[in-house]
């Protein structure tokens, strides 16, 4: 692992990923990589938890919104169910990175981003869609768009445009 360029995370529940590898030699490795210059990359979950904090996605949350992602109707007075937050590794300070954000039904999107925390800055990328880049200059890249969040403020970036965090 010390000798490692690049270094993916891959999807499934953040609350999981972080949990597994947290204060392990294996974190320590990937963490200590990262220092050295290798490069992470992080797919859904794995997106996830390079930010300060991520959404700890729990059986009962998924039950619970499994039928919105399915197409059913969302009703006027829907409140989110409390879900919890976990600490990300924080190697994009101040940000949640929220994947999957053009998956989510519009409604659905707004409840959880009235629930975050008004000072963390929320990063919404679109599926098929990636941010690359380093230490604050960033580009879109795929087939969707990355959108900045914070309060009411909102930006949206295409493929090919440059991002400043």
């Amino acid at each position: 692992m010390s000798e490692a360029t690049l270094i993916y995370l891959g999807g499934g529940k953040p609350q999981v990923l972080l949990g597994i590898f947290r204060d392990t030699l294996l974190e320590q490795a990937i963490l200590g990589a990262h220092k050295q210059g290798a490069m992470l990359a992080g797919a859904s979950a794995g997106a996830m938890a390079l930010g300060q904090a991520a959404w700890s996605i729990t059986a009962e949350v998924v039950a619970q919104l499994g039928p919105y992602f399915e197409g059913q109707p969302i009703p006027p007075d829907f409140r989110l169910p409390p879900i919890s937050m976990v600490e990300g590794y924080n190697l994009a300070p101040g940000m949640f990175i929220g994947p999957h954000l053009n998956a989510l039904p519009p409604a659905l999107r707004e409840a959880f981003w009235a629930a975050m925390p008004s000072d963390l800055l929320l990063v919404g990328i679109d599926e098929q869609t990636a941010l690359v880049g380093s230490d604050r200059q960033w580009e879109v890249r795929g087939r969707g768009a990355v959108m900045l969040r914070r309060g009411v403020h909102e930006e949206i970036f295409r493929a090919g445009q440059s991002v400043r965090l």
